[in-house]
This record gives C-alpha cells, structure tokens and sequence, in this order.
C-alpha cells in the first residue's frame, strides 16, 4: 500500500502548491466553491512547482530547494492558504464520485508496483528509464549550471550529461524534488511519479471538459473513468515516458483555459493561468511547441472570426500577452525548449538517419484506431487470452466489430455535433482535429514512425475528450434520446472496458525488467572487492547493463568484452581496447551463456553474479546466438562459420593449460572443427565430440583469443526460424597443468 499512500501524498503536494498559486495570483475564492474548477488545483500546483524548481536550479541543486519549498508549503498550509483550502477541501470532498474515480486510477496506475513491497520501477522493452535515473540522481546533488563529469570508467552520469545540455528536464527536476522530500532513490520514485502523472490526467480531464466546455457532469465523469481505466497511460508508463505525460496534462489544460478566456470576470488571473500552462508544457514535453502553435492558432482564430468587431482586437492582446508572460514566468524552461526545438530542426534538414528509432515500422490502420482509444494490442491479446481460458478467436472477432462501429459511432457523433453545438469553440476544436489529422498524414507519408507513435498517443486523450464534448450535446437534443443514450453507453461502456484490458496487458504481457531491491543488494556486494581492484561488466542485455552500472554508479568499472559489440546507452563510452578483470558482475543469463564455470562465484542474487577468477577463466565472446536450454541444460548454437572465444588468467603467476569444448550436431550432419590461437592450429576434430586443445602459455593478467571455424555451409530448418546454424557448444572447460 505504500505506492498508494506516497501517491496521495505527492497529490496533495500539488494541492497545497496549487492553493499557494491560486492565492498568489488573487483568483476569486468563489472559484474553489466550483466544483469543475477546484479540480484542477493539483494541476496548477504540479506545474508550478516545477517552473519553480527549474528556476531555482540555476543557483541551487534540488535537494537544497526541495528543504526550501517543502518549509515554504508548510509555512503557507498553516498561515497563509489556511481559509482558502478548507474551502477547496469541502468542495472536494463534495464530488464523491469524482473521489472514487481518482482512487481507483490511483490504484490501477500504481498496481504493477503495489504488491511488490518495496518501491521500484519497471520497463518493458524501452530503456529510456537509463536516462531519468541518471538525470535526477545527478539534478539532486548539483545545480544546472555546473560541468557534468564522466568517463569510460564513471559513465553513470553520461546520460545525465545528456538530458542536462540537449533536451528537457522539467519532470526529472520535479523527480529529484521528490527523491529529497522523502529520502528515496531515483528507481524507487520514476515509476511513482509517473503514475501520480498519469492520475493528474484524471483531474485535467473533469476540469477541461466540465468549466472549460460546459460539459455536463455525467459525460464529464465518464472521460475522466476512462482516463483512470489506464489503456491510454499503459504504453507510456512502461515505456517510462513520464514527460509525455505530464506534457499530455499540461497540454489539455492549456487547451481548455485558453478556451475559457475570453469569459473570465478575473481575466487577468486566468491569463497569467494560460501562460504558465504555456510554459509549463514546454518546460516538460519541449516536442509539444508544434502542438501549441496550432492549438493556438486554432482557438485563437475561431475566436477572432465569431467574435464582435469590438473585441477582436482583445482576442489578439490577449493572445500576446498569453505569450509573452509565458516567457517571464519561466525563462530558463523557454531557453531550454527553444535549443532542444532548434536541435531538432536542425537534425531533420540535416536528414539525420537516426532521428527515427522505429526504422520507419508504421503502425497498422488497426493499431492506430486501437491506440485512440486505448484499446489493446492484438498482436498479444490473443495468447494472453488463451492463457486466461478464453476463446480468444471470437473475444477478438467481436472487439473488431465493436471498434470499427465505435469509429463510426465517434464521425457521426462529431458531424452531428457541429450542427447542434452552438458554442463557438467548436470551431476551435474541428481546427484541432483537423491540425491532428493532417500531421497524421504526413508523418505517415514520411514514413517516420517514431514520431508517429508519439503523435498517435498524445491525441488518443483528445480524441476521448472531443467525443465526450460532442456526444454531450448530441444526447441532449435527442428526440429519441433513449436510444442515444444506449448507443453512447455502449460506447463508453467499450472504452473503459478496453482500457482496462490493455493495462493488464501492459501489466503480464512482454518481459518487464524491475529496478528493485536487487540493485541495492548488488551496490553493497561490491564492497567484497578489492578497492584497488576495477570490477568489470558483462552484459548482453541493454537492462542489465543500466541497471548494474546504476548501481556502481560511485565505483570505477571496466568494460569486459564479452560481445561483439555494446548496445547500451554507455556503447559510446566504451573503449576498443577491452579489458578483462578478476572481478566482475554480470546477469544470472549471461552467467549461464558462458557455458563454463571456471570463475568462482563470491555473491550471487536472483538478478546479478559477482565473479572471480583467481586463475583462468573462459568465455565466448561472438559468432554465438543467444542461450537457449533443452532437457539436458544450456547450450549455444555457432551463428557464423567463425567464432571466437576469450581466455583470461587472472592469477598473478604463469598458467599452463588446454581447453576442451564439448560440441554436438543438433539434427544436422557431423561437421569439420579447427581451433586456432594467435593463427595457430591448436585443436580440431569432428563436431559432436569433445575437442581438446593443445597445451597453452598464459601470462599473469594477460588475455587470449581463440578462433573456431567450422568448415560447411551454415544450415537452415523450414519451421519458420530464419537463422542459420553451425554446430552447438554445450560447455566449455579448463585444465590446469
């Protein structure tokens, strides 16, 4: 229960950072006895709080600020904002629904987590999470002005190096700000703070839809449902893309208070709201400036061209002051997104080649309409369901039919609501929808997948809120309203349905990697070592290498190569010259995939193997495929013709000694097998066989490669598997002499 109650807490944070703000700016109090507003308070508070942080990071490292902030928000809990919150927590608390309805996303956000006993954070496939750890662990200690040091032997802070000077920050500030208020590391606060992220959608979305729109209540509620469901946070928070998602927040803020404008009594408190809103999302999600251009565009011509002749020259001041004020209230936030716009821009005229990570994969006309709504991925459905005892084949027929309706269901709901709406702003949000389908098209036409997912998963919570906008009136001015009203319960009814499934699916499909209690255990295993010995990594998994170096963030390592090349984030650091050491750490996978176990193991938990070699020790280095396991145990399959091995003494005397591989054919044909070492022929026979060496000189420390060739065409199988396979090594050993 932990997640939860550290959850809340960081809410009501921004709820008292909110108030704070909301007083500082002298709102109405009236407003906080509106239910649709006082919902956005935390809102007001999260992104305040950190255009406050990032400002004060220029003189200050967080951990300073966070002691300032927090005495400061206690001060003004107790004496200042005192009268003002018990109005907003009256009003609150008045909304029961609205109440329940945060919980449960609260629960269902923070659930892959909630159980584990302990705080951590997860990924599934993207390793992006590298970067924020390394970003807020440094943030914490350090101003943002200050060198960020780093080397092939400390990379940990390379990454921060890199989110400090190239890109935004604002979350990862907002990170190392909670890091400090509760003591904890960076792993055990990213995925709490994401999902606390993701519930403030929650709270955007009443608030958007019910004062900004007018929206009823009901279908208010029902968006807000749909966000808390999780389908549409699920991809994002395990890909740990928690600046998207506060970015997403902020932006649909934006959206409704620059809507709301021009019908504001205290029109000056609410264009001070619009630019912090402004760059508030440009401080954490730099990639929206696009977004906010034509969202600006959009809603301020609409504005202008429904507008009286009188206040059309009100519409533009307003819109220069929105604009200019946002640049005061947070300029190095501005300063910041401006480089990383402008890094941007440069690199897609320079056409640089990796600017897209997908390689140009699209999505599927079907993937795409799944994601708008957050429906689940059924590339995995299938297989999940099956696993669940049920009949996936006619769950997934019936979920295709039902999608396809809802997209006709959604058309109909927007063409029939343009004729009955009467509000000018629909205008604005047709020109929204428009803007999002036309970067749609030509992203799509420019083959840049990368940009077209985030694009697809930043508009999904727009197209729920626009459906919601629109249904409300379409409903409402029903003469068969009875039937309407069961066509769009269907419909949501569906979406929250379908939300809920694909975040169980995020949440038990794929592999999931945890930053947990075992990189603590690894951090204090390391204290075995030697402090003048320099531990090495070993790692065929991004994951693995991440979280290991984040562990030994504080001591020197050394690069093993074990691989044929490093495909981490630290690949650039690492030296052609690799080094093997008597100590290193690598995964309980890759301790297996080594098929010998001539080091000593000194620690070992269910993640991570301490090893060392005290005299020699043998690896394979490439021309293998992954480790794979049959009934007799572990084994490799040769990819090439050529591979190559490593030996390495790690004694400090001379070391005489033969190695023996012991080799099988599979279901294939015995094969040719010669072993050679510095071009020499020291071993061969026939595959299927145990092939000995002859004997071998090792100096102290010193390292040797050994090349094994397999004569023959490499072959193939017909059952679908596109690799091509030499011979299997099932182990390999040492003799000493």
């Amino acid at each position: 229960m932990l997640p939860i109650f550290l959850s809340v807490l960081m809410i009501l944070i921004f709820c008292i950072s909110g108030l704070l703000a909301f007083k500082l700016i002298r709102l109405d109090q009236g407003l906080l006895s509106d239910q649709r507003f006082s919902v956005f308070i935390p809102v007001i508070g999260a992104i305040s709080l950190t255009c406050v942080i990032q400002i004060l990071s220029l003189a200050l490292p967080v951990k300073i600020t966070a002691l300032i902030l927090t005495g400061l928000l206690i001060y003004a809990l107790l004496f200042v904002i005192r009268d003002i919150s018990m109005i907003w927590l009256r009003t609150m608390c008045s909304n029961k629904l609205l109440l329940l309805i945060i919980f449960i996303a609260i629960v269902i956000l923070q659930f892959p987590i909630l159980f584990k006993n302990e705080l951590l954070s997860l990924q599934n496939g993207n390793n992006d999470i590298a970067y924020y750890l390394s970003s807020m662990d440094w943030l914490k200690s350090h101003r943002f002005t200050e060198s960020i040091l780093f080397s092939s032997e400390m990379p940990f802070n390379s990454l921060a190096h890199y989110m400090v000077n190239n890109t935004r920050i604002g979350t990862d500030l907002l990170g190392a700000f909670f890091m400090s208020v509760f003591q904890l590391d960076s792993h055990e606060v990213y995925y709490l703070l994401t999902g606390t992220l993701a519930t403030l959608t929650v709270f955007s979305a009443y608030f958007f839809l019910s004062y900004c729109l007018n929206v009823s209540r009901k279908a208010s509620l029902c968006a807000a449902a749909i966000f808390a469901a999780g389908g549409l946070w699920a991809f994002l928070m395990f890909s740990q893309y928690a600046p998207q998602i506060f970015g997403i927040t902020c932006l649909i803020s934006f959206t409704g208070l620059f809507i709301r404008l021009d019908r504001q009594k205290q029109h000056k408190g609410f264009v001070f709201l619009s630019a912090l809103l402004l760059v508030g999302t440009l401080s954490v999600y730099s990639e929206y400036a696009i977004y906010l251009l034509f969202i600006f565009i959009a809603i301020g011509v609409s504005k202008y061209i429904t507008a009286s002749s009188e206040t059309r020259i009100n519409i533009l001041i307003d819109s220069l002051k929105v604009g200019s004020l946002s640049f005061i209230l947070n300029p190095v936030g501005m300063f910041i997104a401006a480089r990383f716009n402008i890094n941007i821009l440069t690199r897609v005229i320079d056409d640089a080649s990796d600017i897209d990570p997908y390689l140009g994969n699209l999505m599927s006309k079907d993937q795409i309409i799944s994601k708008l709504y957050g429906g689940p991925d059924f590339e995995h459905l299938g297989y999940d369901l099956n696993v669940l005892g049920i009949n996936s084949q006619y769950f997934i027929a019936g979920h295709t039919i039902f999608k396809f309706l809802l997209l006709l269901v959604f058309i109909s709901v927007v063409v029939i609501g343009m004729f009955i709406k009467k509000e000018w702003y629909k205008y604005a949000i047709l020109g929204v929808i428009i803007f999002f389908a036309a970067n749609e098209l030509y992203l799509r036409s420019s083959t840049s997948a990368y940009a077209e997912m985030k694009h697809i998963t930043t508009i999904a919570p727009f197209i729920i809120l626009f459906f919601a906008y629109f249904a409300d009136g379409w409903k409402l001015n029903s003469k068969k309203s009875y039937i309407r009203k069961i066509i769009l319960g269907s419909a949501v009814i569906f979406v929250a349905g379908s939300n809920v499934v694909t975040a169980y699916q995020n949440y038990k499909g794929g592999y999931i990697y945890y930053f947990d209690h075992a990189v603590i255990e690894l951090k204090e295993a390391v204290k075995l070592v030697p402090p003048d010995e320099p531990i090495g990594i070993t790692s065929s998994s991004p994951a693995d290498k991440h979280s290991i170096v984040y562990a030994l963030k504080d001591v020197p390592i050394k690069h093993n190569k074990t691989y044929e090349f490093d495909n981490s984030y630290f690949g650039f650091l690492v030296p052609h010259d690799f080094e093997n050491t008597k100590y290193s750490i690598v995964s309980k996978q890759d301790y297996y995939s080594f098929l010998s176990q001539t080091e000593e193991v000194l620690w070992h938990n269910d993640k991570y193997v301490l090893l060392h070699a005290p005299t020699v020790a043998i690896r394979p280095m490439s021309g293998f495929y992954n480790l794979e396991q049959d009934g007799i145990g572990y084994f490799r399959w040769t990819s090439s013709n050529e591979s190559e091995l490593s030996v390495f003494n790690g004694s400090d005397n001379k070391q005489t000694l033969s190695i023996s591989l012991q080799t099988e054919n599979g279901i294939f044909s015995s094969r040719p097998i010669k072993v050679y070492a510095n071009g020499n022929l020291i071993g061969q026979g026939m595959s299927n066989n145990v092939i000995e060496t002859e004997t071998i000189n090792l100096l102290p420390n010193e390292s040797l490669s050994i090349t094994v060739i397999s004569e023959g065409n490499l072959n193939t199988v017909d059952t679908g598997d596109t690799r091509n396979f030499g011979f299997i090594l099932r182990h390999l050993d040492v003799d000493l002499k």
